[in-house]
């Protein structure tokens, strides 16, 4: 009954209101979820993964999993391409995409223009629902429908420092549901921001933030890390002063990174789960000879 309640409630949710797209707490070391313009920033290849659990221990919770991989092809340019699953209550979304960056290099300092688009496939399974009653209301059956997405993004990138902002969602997506269009995600914007402190050779600082407006909602995140022996990130965030965090990230020659994040909410809304948990893995790669395998910090 529990499952059944929760499900009901996601649903209802994702009918009467516009969603947010996932937040990642893993993004300090690819941005390219949230920014296309990243792709651009580094003259390699990278891929990555990721899996986030929230509110663990409550039946139809969001679950997301991410795949993306990217590579500069020219001094100037860079392709990737992203993959999202994410299931909450009775629905599921699957986001795939394909993305382009135009990178120019001043003197070390780089400036990325990137664009991306794709296609969103969404499904709502009412077979998972486990009603007590028969409620007209309630649709029947699984229903799928797709819309298609668009964003940009701009993005800066000095030695110690980096500033980007981005659309990844450029238009508002409309779906059909039970016969009648429905907005489903709405349009969203982001600003991401970070510097680097090395007050001694073996110890670093990273301050950054990002701030996200989707649905006439604000999301503001403060993370800061520091970098031990360019071996070990640890780091603490807090979101909209909502919830807090912590994420761990072990790097090894600056190529692989490893990295786990849990971030747990304040007040009554943090009861009867076990909090939000981020398993993260990413590989910078040498595909062409004159990529650059330098260490990197954002």
């Amino acid at each position: 009954m529990k499952k059944s309640i929760i499900a009901l409630l996601l649903f209802v949710g994702f009918g009467a209101n516009a969603q947010l797209d996932p937040i990642y707490n893993q993004y300090l070391m690819n941005q390219s979820a949230i920014n296309p313009a990243y792709i651009g920033m580094y003259h390699m290849g990278m891929a990555s993964a990721l899996s986030r659990g929230q509110w663990i221990g409550i039946d139809g919770a969001p679950f997301t999993n991410l795949v993306n991989a990217s590579s500069t092809i020219t001094e100037h340019s860079a392709v990737g391409f992203s993959f999202v699953n994410e299931t909450f209550g009775i629905n599921s979304t699957n986001d795939l995409k394909l993305s382009y960056a135009y990178r120019i290099d001043m003197y070390g300092k780089i400036l990325s223009f990137g664009l991306t688009g794709g296609w969103s496939f969404y499904k709502q399974d009412f077979n998972k629902l486990d009603t007590e009653t028969t409620d007209p209301s309630v649709g029947t059956g699984t229903y799928t429908y797709g819309a298609p997405s668009f964003g940009f993004g701009v993005m800066y990138r000095a030695e110690n420092y980096y500033l980007g902002i981005a659309a990844p969602r450029l238009q508002d997506t409309e779906i059909s549901q039970a016969g009648s269009e429905v907005t489903s995600y709405k349009q969203s914007f982001n600003l991401s921001a970070g510097f680097l402190i090395t007050p001694v050779s073996f110890f670093k600082i990273k301050p950054s933030t990002l701030i996200r407006y989707q649905n006439d909602e604000w999301a503001i995140d403060l993370n800061g890390q520091v970098l031990v022996h360019e071996k070990i990130w640890l780091g603490l965030m807090t979101r909209n002063f909502s919830s807090a965090g912590v994420n761990f990230i072990y790097q090894e020659s600056g190529i692989y990174h490893f990295g786990y994040a849990f971030e747990f909410p304040f007040g009554d809304i943090g009861r009867g789960h076990y909090g939000t948990h981020e398993l993260f893995l990413s590989i910078d790669l040498k595909i062409k000879k004159d990529h650059k395998l330098d260490e990197r910090f954002f």
